[in-house]
């Protein structure tokens, strides 16, 4: 258990020093889709 723990603080101490996986997202946000999820033209639904 004493390894998990410790993986654990290791992780959390250079979680700061990592790029966040969300910035090499190669998707735009849903929010940024002008159209909405739920519109016809959303890239979600396949429009376009």
């Amino acid at each position: 258990m004493s390894l998990i723990n410790e993986a654990l603080k290791r992780a959390e101490k250079d979680k700061d020093r990592r790029p966040r996986p969300t910035d090499f997202r190669p998707h735009t946000d849903v929010s940024a889709d002008p159209a909405g999820p739920d519109d016809d033209t959303s890239v979600l639904n396949g429009g376009g």
